[in-house]
């Protein structure tokens, strides 16, 4: 049976859009069988957008404010988080120091070069798809990329005691990973 808080509480986590779910600690959990549902959500929006304005400007123009606009529409979630990581594993310490300089808030040199190195990968291999495949790749690209977080949420253990995703970790089963992975071949 379809959990709708679950699929809003998704939504809400991956994107800026408030749906206001109620969340609960089942819930939470159980929204990451939809994380793909949340990237077909953001593909739709995005492959409008590129079409859009494919229309009135070149490949690459297209492909740059479509990349721009699909990270704000997810608050640019994913680039932080791509930041901090960098920043921790460059830095060449042990792992208490890798996890104090993931939860510092401050960007390094790495975290920069992370995130402009993959906006400019975004970038010149969208705008290399003809107008056919950029669209579907807008549609694909978030799905998979959604389904590839509950993929790592199922096969690694959580760093921390504590923390903002451990409800996800904690809640996470063979049963939510097949649903997703289902979900996200269906879509």
């Amino acid at each position: 049976m379809l959990n709708l808080n679950a699929l809003l509480l998704s939504i809400e986590f991956l994107t800026i859009f408030p749906v206001r779910a109620k969340p609960s600690s089942g819930d939470l959990s159980s929204s990451t069988i939809f994380f793909p549902v949340a990237g077909l959500f953001l593909g739709c929006i995005a492959a409008l957008a590129g079409g859009l304005l494919l229309k009135v400007m070149p490949p690459f123009a297209a492909a740059a404010i479509t990349i721009l606009f699909l990270t704000l529409l997810t608050g640019g979630f994913h680039l932080d988080g791509l930041a901090d990581t960098s920043d921790a594993f460059y830095a060449g310490k042990n792992r208490d120091d890798i996890l104090r300089i993931m939860r510092d808030s401050r960007v390094g040199a790495m975290g920069v070069l992370a995130i402009v190195s993959t906006l400019l990968l975004k970038i010149t291999f969208l705008g290399l798809f003809s107008r056919g495949q950029m669209f579907k790749a807008l549609i694909a690209m978030p799905v998979l990329s959604r389904w590839s977080m509950t993929e790592a949420i199922f096969l690694f253990r959580y760093a921390r005691e504590e923390g903002k995703a451990k409800i996800f970790f904690d809640g996470m089963n063979w049963k939510k990973f097949s649903a997703s992975t289902l979900i996200s071949a269906a879509l």
